[in-house]
């Protein structure tokens, strides 16, 4: 588990997004966001890109300002939609927001 501190802004979180024999899984041709729910479970979707081209699963945001305004145990984790209907996500990756 990671750790940041309330009002972090400029850093990355990075995620690998894998299948379940932990295989990277190539995501070039979806459309990525991060799911970002804080400790009172409200959830603020942001636009992630890849860290190179999608093909290894590798996918970030950068912070930005307010993005983490409180302290407590916060989740992450990885939308990744492709066309109208379809909408897969990671599962969720725990970190907390310190003073």
């Amino acid at each position: 588990m990671s750790f940041f501190i309330v009002d972090d802004f400029g850093l990355t979180i990075t995620l690998t997004v894998v299948d379940a024999s932990c295989d990277f899984v190539d995501v070039s041709a979806f459309t990525i966001q991060f799911e970002i729910e804080d400790p009172r479970r409200n959830v603020n979707t942001v636009a992630a890109s890849f860290v190179t081209d999608g093909t290894d699963g590798r996918v970030t945001y950068t912070l930005a300002t307010g993005d983490l305004d409180e302290t407590g145990v916060w989740f992450v984790r990885a939308r990744m939609i492709q066309g109208i209907t379809s909408v897969f996500r990671t599962e969720k990756v725990k970190f907390t927001v310190e003073k």
